[in-house]
């Protein structure tokens, strides 16, 4: 299954499941078009099936439209320290000897279940003497670094540390930045995770890539899933650093712009990889003397593209209406402008969902020959 395409794995998920009464749980859902497209998956057989959604974000919970949300809160003192207990020890007591050290360093966790978790893994298997807890409270923000972490999604008001680079066998990492005005700022560590495969950052980010040297080895060679940056500058030096990247949202703040030639879109062309692709700008509805991108290449396997607020004319749209494999097509708040689209017969050839929202077009002037493949 992990050869598979994600179309290949939605139609065996909705075989697995056609039928079938059964629970599902969709655990720590990070982005809302996640779990769209997992969603496509459940058949909808009216048979009693329910779906459990955990989120960190509050966001993606609203999205999810549910009456019945529940909000966990942190663990306390008390219940971090037995939860600790309970992944060393089992049913048996913490020495007496350990117990004033050990509830130390489960206040340190901070009421965090999976930090509990995994600092009661790497106690479970090490020497139960006092040094050594000592030293694992002493330096508690680098014990990760001795566990064998792939995954991690957290939600924090700090910055992302450099030290995250010292995760080498990190594949996923989920980063909420919340309780902040200012945009964070992914660390130039992040080009030194060999390993890395899924970057999700909410709110977008800025990808600290101005001290890149043409001549560093850095190469994020399995990195798939890039989301979401802020402000990103597409040079090719950039770009053949992430050579493997299916999945890639953009943001384009206008109140920090420079020019759209500064950010060299053109260059998306050369990600042959690229499925699915996110081009919005932000307050751009305050400012309107800013020019659309007049150089626009995008690849030729892309799926899906979303734009939002880039003001494009629609005559603009003839690049995309000739890309070959582009079934889906997205175009929100502003993303075209003029009153009328007339696309060009034989252009679209592939597309079966067209989304047309928040623009100001009055006529599309098209018939039935025109997107031969639409379905919705």
């Amino acid at each position: 299954m992990q050869d598979m395409e994600d179309e290949e794995l939605v139609v065996h998920l909705y075989k697995s499941l056609r039928g079938r009464r059964c629970p599902i749980v969709m655990d720590d859902m990070w982005d809302t078009e996640i779990r769209d497209a997992v969603r496509r998956s459940f058949p909808d057989d009216g048979n009693g099936s329910r779906v459990l959604l955990t989120t960190r974000i509050s966001v993606v919970a609203e999205y999810a439209n549910s009456c019945s949300s529940y909000h966990m809160r942190f663990l306390s003192e008390e219940n971090s320290w037995n939860l600790l207990c309970r992944k060393v020890f089992g049913e048996g007591a913490c020495p007496l000897e350990l117990e004033e050290i050990g509830k130390e360093i489960s206040q340190k966790c901070g009421g965090l279940p999976l930090s509990v978790v995994v600092i009661g893994g790497l106690l479970s298997k090490a020497s139960r003497t006092q040094e050594y807890w000592r030293s694992v409270g002493n330096n508690l923000n680098a014990v990760a670094t001795e566990v064998d972490v792939r995954y991690l999604a957290f939600t924090c008001a700090w910055q992302l540390p450099p030290s995250i680079s010292k995760l080498q066998n990190l594949e996923t990492l989920v980063y909420h930045k919340w309780k902040s005005q200012q945009c964070p700022l992914l660390p130039r560590d992040i080009w030194v995770m060999p390993k890395l495969r899924h970057l999700w950052v909410t709110p977008s980010c800025f990808l600290d890539h101005a001290q890149l040297l043409p001549n560093d080895s850095f190469l994020l060679e399995n990195l798939q899933t890039l989301s979401e940056v802020r402000n990103f500058k597409c040079s090719s030096d950039i770009i053949k650093r992430i050579p493997n990247l299916r999945k890639l949202k953009i943001s384009y703040d206008v109140s920090l712009f420079e020019s759209w030639s500064s950010y060299q879109l053109e260059n998306l062309i050369t990600l042959h990889k690229l499925e699915t692709l996110t081009l919005r700008t932000e307050n751009s509805c305050h400012i309107t003397d800013v020019a659309y991108p007049e150089k626009l290449a995008f690849p030729l396997q892309l799926r899906k593209l979303t734009l939002s607020g880039l003001r494009l004319p629609w005559r603009n749209l003839n690049i995309i209406g000739a890309l070959p494999n582009l079934e889906v097509l997205k175009l929100q708040r502003n993303a075209c402008q003029g009153p009328e689209w007339r696309p060009i017969e034989g252009e679209f050839c592939q597309l079966k969902f067209l989304l047309l929202e928040g623009l100001d077009i009055v006529q599309w002037r098209a018939d039935d020959s025109y997107f031969p493949c639409l379905q919705t």
